[in-house]
Formats: C-alpha cells, structure tokens, sequence
C-alpha cells in the first residue's frame, strides 16, 4: 500500500459530574475545536492545533490513532514491519512532523530481487511484461504533461469549468489515448484500494498519482519511517493532546447552531457532552458515516453522491512461499495485463518467517468473511489446491478507501458544491476525499488550506 496515509488544537477545562449512563448531568468539555477522526488528518491537525494555542478534543472510534497505519510486531523477534501506511512523499510538512515526536525518516532503500509474476486467478506464472527504464521515464514524463494541464488538482479538486472531458474518461481510455498503456501495472501497483482502475474516471487516478509521486518515482525519492514503526509516531502524537484524545469513542449527536456545536458522545467511561466552537471532520463524508452530524439539505444531496471502494489488508502465514518473495497478481488475458477485482494485488516480502502481507481490493464493500474466503482460495491455487496450513494472522479493513461521484455529477460541478461546505455551519473537513491518500499531502493540505480558514473564519 502506497501513498496513504494530520494539523493542531485547543486546551480548556474539563468539569466533572456525574457520569453514570442515562443521568441528565455528564461530564462536560467545552473547547475551541472538536476534531472527528483520529488518522493522518485528525491527528495532525489536532496536534498542530494545540501547538498554535487553541483548545482541542481529538474523537476516535477506534481504541488507537493512526487510521491505515498498521504495524505488525513478530513475537519471535519483537521487531516491527509496516504494512499499511509505508512510505512518504519527502515534504518539509512530514519531516516537521517526524522531527518534532523524535522518529527518524530514510530513504526507501531500492528493492532487492525481482518479484515473481503470476496470475492469481489461475496460479500460472506470467512473464511479465514491464517497460524498459527509458520507456518508463519516458511515459512518466508524457503522463506529467497531462497532469500539468490541471494545477488545481494539486490543491485538492479544484477544477477547470467546464470539467475536461479528458477527466472524466475511463482511464483505460485515457492510457490509450495518450499512448501510455505502458504505466497500466504501475497505477495497479501504487493506486491499490482504487477499485477497478481502467474503470475510474481518470479525474481520480491523476489525484491518486499525482506529480509529487510522479517525482518520487523518477527520482527515487520517497522516505519511509527509519524505525519501521508508523504506528509509534500516532502513540507520541496522542501523548501531546492527552487527555483530550477520546480513543474507542462513539459520537451520538453533533448539534451545530451560531452559539456553536454540542456534541455528544459514549466512551469507555460513560457519556461526555463536548461544546465546541467549531468542528473539523476527518472521516469519509459519506451519509452513512456521517449518521450523528444534523446534516442539511446541502450536505446530504453532496455527500449522498460519494461511493467507496474497498480495500484491506492482512499478515499471512505458512503459505508456501519463500519471505523474501513478492508476488504480483498480473493477468494477461485481462485488458492491460490488469487484474479485475475483487482479487490480491499482491503477497509481499517481508523480513520475519514464513510470513507475508497481503492486500485486497474491491469495487464495492466486501464483508470480512468474503475477504477472508478470497484471500485462503487465492493462497490455496497458489499451493496447488492446499491451504491447510496457511493463516490470516492480522486483518484490516480501510474501506472506504477512495470515494468518487458519478460523472454526470462531476461535470455538473460536484466538487464546486462539496468545497464550497468547507465553513458551513462552523464546520470544517479533511482528509482523502478532500485530496488524496497520500501522508504527506493530506497533512500539507490540511496546514495550507484548511487550518488557516478554519482559524480565520
């Protein structure tokens, strides 16, 4: 998983009641901020809130910050390895980052061995049929053109009017056009969770690979966490809003009027009202998500036109391959040589025994028993019809994983209506479906474009 995968708040006193279940009085919070989602958005953005002086409370469902980070730690040699979240664009927003909670970045050594090529549907090995160096550099820098045509994408979806026809074609028709069918596996390989790519307007692959990952694939310049442990710096950085980190929270209500926003939630220890003066949301905008927020009219039309794809990942085991072996799903009677989904993108290497990571995507949400049946019968075709001894050790799900709207709608002026909610009802967003999934860019996003309005307005 490439790419993938947070900007600052404000302190203020807690007043304690009774905080028994069903009691009129709870605990009571009343701070500047109240930010939604403790990922890569949230986190960042609650800490660089707090270090600007304002009063923050971060709210996580989970029992953890960090979103798509995984870190898996092997028992036998208690070292870590990620496998969500692994590498970075080398922004100066994600050294600071770094710098500030002590983790050191290096650059992402060159890969050692060529990874084998098979077809997971049918087992066969493939002959691959990669570009040349100077064909790849040469299509990277022919695909960058395009990019250049579209500055606003580097700001989140800022977009020419009327849309670009361009943008909304099918990206397998977009390749063809342009003659760079060559990069086809490339964007299957670092846009995984996309869902069927050739499929997806070429309006969201050109914000999932945009020109800093064009950049850091041409120049060999992505960084990865020199601890090997993502899941470490969202530890350090819940350390410094403290106690104003909800971890395995449920938001019940959010209520937003001019005298500001009351939200309302269950946590561990029992019920908290929050009243903030502001929120900053930094989870998938989906209806679906959104259940607690007193949506109106205009955020429910926007936010019901998103659908997601899904995409998981896991850690196997036993499952008959060497540890120092990658393997990439390829299908040659498939358009492009591109694998259709839901299936394994691929086993990857990893340096603990007879273990691997895995990933997984799909088109649509898929249930945890379907991705578990996938992912055993792909490794028991791989073994030869056997998957007796292979496990599912660890299993994550990170759908939704990238939204989009239909065409039709994005070339009546979706993305005008959605950015233009940034601030209604004291209400701030964040996150992949504001820009992409991408660490470094999602955090420089949120320094540049969303913290200052939301100080501001």
């Amino acid at each position: 998983m490439f790419g993938a995968l947070v900007a600052f708040f404000v302190i203020a006193r807690c007043t304690a009641l009774d905080a028994r279940h069903g009691s009129r009085d709870h605990h009571s919070i009343k701070r500047d901020v109240c930010v939604v989602g403790g990922g890569s958005s949230g986190t960042y953005a609650a800490v660089r809130l707090q270090q600007m002086g304002h009063s923050v409370v971060l709210i996580e469902r989970e029992a953890r910050l960090g979103g798509h980070v995984n870190t898996y730690r092997d028992p036998v040699t208690n070292t870590t390895a990620d496998y969500g979240v692994q590498i970075f664009s080398n922004r100066t927003v994600l050294r600071n980052f770094f710098k500030h909670f002590e983790i050191p970045l290096v650059k992402l050594p060159q890969g050692s061995g060529m990874p084998k090529t098979t077809n997971f549907r049918t087992a066969e090995p493939v002959k691959a049929s990669d570009p040349s160096a100077e064909q790849l550099a040469q299509a990277l820098l022919a695909y960058d053109a395009q990019l250049a045509k579209y500055p606003g994408l580097a700001d989140g979806f800022i977009l020419p009017s009327p849309v670009p026809e361009d943008l909304l074609l099918d990206f397998g028709d977009f390749l063809r056009k342009y003659d760079l069918e060559v990069l086809a596996n490339l964007f299957f390989a670092y846009n995984q969770g996309a869902g069927n790519i050739l499929a997806q307007p070429t309006l969201y692959m050109m914000k999932y690979f945009d020109h800093i990952q064009v950049q850091d694939i041409s120049q060999s310049a992505f960084v990865m966490n020199g601890l090997s442990d993502n899941q470490l710096l969202y530890d350090r950085a819940q350390k410094e809003p403290g106690k104003n980190v909800l971890l395995d929270t449920d938001i019940l209500k959010i209520r937003r009027s001019r005298k500001g926003h009351v939200v309302r939630v269950m946590t561990p220890g029992g019920p908290k009202t929050i009243h903030a003066k502001k929120s900053l949301l930094a989870i998938p905008p989906t209806v679906s998500n959104l259940k607690f927020l007193d949506l109106d009219p205009a955020e429910t039309i926007v936010f019901s036109k998103l659908n997601g794809s899904s995409y998981w990942d896991a850690v196997v085991q036993d499952i008959g391959i060497p540890n120092t072996q990658t393997v990439r799903n390829i299908d040659p009677e498939a358009a492009l040589d591109v694998p259709a989904l839901p299936a394994l993108y691929s086993l990857s290497s990893t340096k603990f025994d007879k273990t691997h990571f895995a990933y997984y995507g799909s088109p649509a949400k898929a249930s945890e028993d379907e991705v578990r049946s996938t992912i055993l019968d792909t490794l028991r075709r791989l073994r030869g019809g056997s998957s007796q001894d292979a496990k599912i050790v660890e299993l994550h799900d990170h759908t939704p994983f990238m939204l989009t709207a239909p065409k039709e709608d994005v070339a009546a002026g979706f993305y005008d209506k959605m950015l233009a909610l940034q601030g209604h009802k004291n209400t701030w967003w964040t996150g992949a479906a504001w820009q992409l999934q991408a660490t470094a860019q999602l955090w420089n996003y949120t320094e540049c474009n969303v913290l200052p309005r939301l100080l501001a307005g």
